[in-house]
């Protein structure tokens, strides 16, 4: 049986909600552990909508101070632009107005905006990435107290087939299951509130029987497509 801070959850917005039994990372915590702590203590880790992999790396140190038993990544594409606030710096965040309230960003914005435009380069973002993994691999190999990780993509491209070393990867991607929020609906994590119960059922039954390091679940246990 594990406990609550035994289990950490890091990423992108697929696993930024995780307050109530509806999000996934809540209820694969409930799973593993009985407990039910309620909204005032969600579960452990953090997920930053649209931002990119650098958000990770960073809080990974602080959350490997107490080292937990399991550990799971929701892994986001490459070329979201790496910057030390957490922001969304994509090339559709840097084009869509409505996300600069504060003034004080504008500069951020406009300059998000002109590399996408004039200097972004594909090739060293994929780059980045994979020295990325490769960095987390051997981190990861300095914690044998970690029992369990596992390798969740958000999106496809080249970069889900990277076979880490530790862990179990998903070949699959979450936004082949997500959802946009419209006026009648919101969709938690950007998936249904069934989908997210089918993903932490899912990884459930993976922990409470760890297949090892290395192997590969082709397809996630989700039903409600977009």
């Amino acid at each position: 049986m594990y406990t609550w801070n035994d289990i950490v959850i890091l990423g992108d917005s697929f696993c930024s909600q995780r307050k109530v039994p509806n999000h996934w990372p809540y209820r694969l915590s409930n799973l593993l552990t009985d407990e039910d702590p309620g909204p005032t203590k969600p579960a452990r880790g953090y997920g930053w909508g649209g931002a990119s992999w650098w958000s990770v790396k960073k809080q990974l140190a602080f959350y490997l101070k107490n080292q937990p038993k399991v550990l799971i990544f929701c892994h986001t594409e490459p070329m979201r632009l790496p910057n030390d606030r957490n922001k969304p710096l994509t090339l559709a965040c840097s084009l869509d107005g409505s996300l600069r309230g504060d003034p004080n960003d504008d500069d951020m914005w406009t300059a998000a905006r002109l590399y996408f435009q004039h200097l972004v380069s594909e090739d060293f973002h994929l780059w980045a990435q994979q020295q990325w993994f490769r960095e987390l691999d051997e981190t990861l190999d300095l914690y044998p107290s970690i029992e369990q990780v596992y390798h969740l993509h958000g999106f496809y491209g080249n970069w889900n087939n990277y076979e880490f070393k530790r862990g179990v990867r998903f070949k699959d991607n979450l936004f082949n299951y997500s959802h946009a929020d419209n006026d009648t609906m919101k969709y938690d994590n950007h998936l249904s509130i069934n989908d997210n119960h089918r993903l932490a059922q899912q990884l459930a039954e993976l922990i409470k029987n760890y297949p090892g390091d290395g192997h590969v679940v082709s397809k996630f246990n989700l039903k409600d497509k977009k």
